[in-house]
């Protein structure tokens, strides 16, 4: 009984030596240890989510304020703008209709101007007038 036991430990001891033995444990403690750190992972995560999450009423509060100053803003410049429009000035306002009305008003105030020269020159001289001419046909 003695050898029988002897050889079944000998037997048992070299049988998990095989091979596929040797690969099968390195696969399990490969799995373990896969299976170990993502556990490790996961615990940083939820960790790391707990922690993030202590932020979130922070920044809900602070994006409501700043959602409230938009909407008052926006009211005010809805409201506002109608009283500024009405304000506006006349020479201000970019619509063509001024700018035209804006150039009337410097042509004849220079043409003004002019006509009050001419007093200080001789009536239709036309000896300067054909000397003029003259000058141009040259």
């Amino acid at each position: 009984m003695n050898s029988t036991r002897t050889s079944d430990t000998v037997k048992h001891f070299y049988g998990e030596s095989t091979e596929n033995a040797m690969v099968e444990r390195k696969y399990k403690n490969a799995i373990d240890s896969n299976y170990l750190l993502k556990i490790d992972k996961f615990e940083t995560v939820s960790e790391s989510i707990a922690h993030h999450c202590s932020y979130f009423p922070r920044a809900e509060e602070a994006a409501n304020i700043a959602q409230e100053l938009y909407e008052s803003l926006n009211n005010q410049l809805v409201n506002e703008s109608f009283r500024l429009i009405d304000l506006k000035v006349d020479y201000i306002d970019p619509t063509f209709e001024v700018l035209v009305k804006i150039q009337l008003k410097f042509c004849r105030e220079n043409h003004d101007k002019l006509i009050s020269l001419q007093n200080y020159f001789p009536p239709n001289d036309s000896l300067v007038d054909n000397k003029v001419q003259e000058v141009y046909k040259k």
